[in-house]
């Protein structure tokens, strides 16, 4: 088999939303795939995004076993680039993970992953944008605009067949500088597709962390709530003493942000409910006495010293 791009293969980007549970299966065929994604606000729980579904057996050279580890590690090593990139900063919403399957109208030999961004992100490049991996030619950064095939003027990093997640991040960081010049058009191949899985698998291996070892799911929703903390946390130690703003909002809207402040709440975000009550204490009042109501500020002040104060004694060790 040459290591050219197959008819099917510009639509990764379907296969992967298809088999993440966005479109109905097929009954002939036997599939193992994971859909890792996170709600949009920090901290979110809801229903586990883990998606494992399975339909015909794989073909004797792939087995579901080795279909599914692929999956997780390809999951997990998507999640030490979205690290990365939330340390950064970046809007990252979820990521996904394909690994081989059979399917009569579209079997997949290989493996794939990608990296979500909010909408507003995306809208920056016209349309559905992101990162991609593809286990035989790296990332690139995607754009669709209109109806065409997924990796169809796509830019593609080059580095290698599996580059550390700060090369990635530094592409990304190339791409929103100048997407037209990130990279390179022209698509990179360092394996074959459908073969030699079983190396890729130890490669991928490397990427998946003791902690966190079964669940790339719950790598990734730990640090997202973990970089949306630390977002907030350093937005409310600016404000301190700046002049309160006033921003019009109709009584809906209001009750509205209350209530996804209340969804976002978790055991590791307590700002959910300080911004509440905070808000509704001030709802109605001056904003002169909205001083009096700043438990979200305190607490990210506290949490501020805690670490400053935990960064002194690692000095001193």
């Amino acid at each position: 088999m040459s290591a050219r791009i197959p008819s099917n293969r510009g639509q990764s980007r379907s296969r992967l939303h298809r088999v993440a549970g966005l479109a109905p299966h097929n009954g002939g065929s036997r599939r193992t795939v994971l859909h890792l994604g996170s709600d949009a606000l920090l901290g979110l729980k809801g229903s586990d995004p883990t998606t494992l579904q399975e339909e015909a057996p794989l073909s004797s050279e792939t087995s579901p076993k080795l279909s599914k580890e692929l999956t997780r590690c390809a999951g997990h090593y998507a999640a030490a680039v979205a690290e990365r990139l939330l340390a950064e900063g970046l809007p990252v919403t979820g990521i996904l993970s394909c690994g081989p399957y059979d399917d009569p109208e579209d079997p997949y030999l290989d493996v794939q992953a990608s990296v979500d961004f909010t909408k507003s992100f995306q809208d920056q490049y016209g349309g559905d944008a992101g990162l991609h991996w593809e286990g035989d030619s790296g990332w690139c950064f995607y754009r669709v605009t209109e109806e065409q095939d997924y990796l169809k003027g796509a830019r593609w990093l080059g580095a290698g067949l599996l580059p550390e997640p700060r090369r990635v991040a530094a592409f990304l960081d190339t791409v929103r500088l100048a997407p037209d010049e990130a990279g390179s058009a022209e698509r990179p191949y360092y394996r074959t597709a459908g073969q030699g899985l079983s190396d890729l698998l130890e490669r991928l291996r490397l990427y998946v962390p003791k902690l966190f070892a079964h669940s790339p799911q719950a790598r990734f929703d730990s640090a997202r709530t973990d970089a949306y903390v630390e977002r907030v946390t350093a937005a409310l130690n600016e404000s301190g003493s700046a002049p309160a703003v006033q921003v019009p909002l109709r009584r809906g809207e209001l009750i509205a942000l209350l209530h996804l402040l209340e969804y976002s709440e978790n055991h590791k975000n307590p700002y959910g409910r300080l911004l509440t009550a905070d808000i509704n204490a001030r709802v109605g009042t001056s904003t002169a006495t909205s001083e009096a109501t700043d438990s979200a500020v305190r607490e990210a002040v506290r949490r501020q010293r805690a670490r400053k104060q935990r960064h002194g004694h690692d000095g001193l060790a």
